[in-house]
């Protein structure tokens, strides 16, 4: 993202879309610099800065800041010097597991890997098979506007967060019901495979496939994946198929509901 701070006076220079600075491997050791000063709290943008022994007119303070963002780790209140920051659920359910093997910790992590939109497009746009980077530079410099200097910085951020939240073809669909949903392929559940995003800078999406949040509740998410804008005759027909598969996908809570003079 350095190549997006790049700009002369009367000149601006190109500028790549919007994405992540640093790798979730760094953006995680940053959370946990808030954490061991700040605890929960909230705290100013010029405190977290000089955590991070930053100044608050550093590029790489604000690519930090704005990475740690994308990644869902932290919430920002305010603008300029009067923003307040402080970790989200998610970081916390990454930084407070110290449990060997702990499923829930590795499952929060890839989750903060594919929050940034840019990251879960590409990784859904191949299923979790990427190509070369040749092919990824090509690519992304084509559809989505990347500088040379950009293409290269994010293909070697994204490949090593990819690494560190051990995502391979294997997790990409790690709930999904393909034996349940029979001739109905194109109605796939990707229950797990969950995005915070709290609203970072837009990034634009490869294709035309989009994922959309669903909030179940104040902890558990779903997402919706489809080639959005559909018509409303899709939208419809998406409904009824829903509604065939409600008795595969829930589970009752309270039989006795059913029999209420028992």
């Amino acid at each position: 993202m350095s190549d997006q701070e790049n700009t002369q006076k009367g000149k601006s220079k190109p500028r790549s879309p919007a994405y992540p600075g640093i790798g979730l491997e760094e953006a995680t050791t940053r959370a946990r610099q808030i954490y061991s000063h700040e605890r929960q709290n909230k705290a100013y943008v010029s405190a977290i800065y000089s955590h991070w022994s930053y100044t608050k007119s550093s590029g790489r303070a604000r690519i930090a800041l704005a990475s740690l963002k994308y990644y869902g780790l932290i919430n920002i209140e305010g603008s300029g010097d009067n923003r307040i920051v402080q970790l989200t659920n998610l970081a916390l359910d990454i930084l407070l597991d110290n449990r060997e093997d702990s499923s829930e910790r590795e499952n929060a992590i890839q989750r903060a890997a594919l929050a940034p939109t840019i990251n879960s497009d590409l990784w859904n746009k191949y299923q979790g098979h990427l190509p070369s980077d040749q092919s990824l530079k090509f690519s992304l410099q084509r559809e989505l506007g990347f500088t040379e200097r950009g293409v290269e910085e994010y293909i070697e951020h994204f490949r090593s967060t990819l690494e560190f939240a051990k995502l391979t073809p294997k997790s990409y669909k790690p709930e999904s019901n393909e034996d349940k949903l029979g001739e109905e392929k194109s109605e796939q559940l990707h229950t797990e495979q969950i995005t915070i995003n709290d609203d970072p800078p837009p990034s634009p999406k490869l294709g035309s496939v989009r994922n959309v949040q669903l909030p179940l509740s104040s902890d558990s998410w779903a997402i919706l994946s489809a080639q959005f804008p559909i018509t409303e005759k899709n939208w419809d027909q998406m409904l009824a198929v829903l509604q065939a598969m409600k008795p595969a996908l829930i589970k009752n809570e309270d039989k006795a509901e059913e029999n209420p003079m028992d």
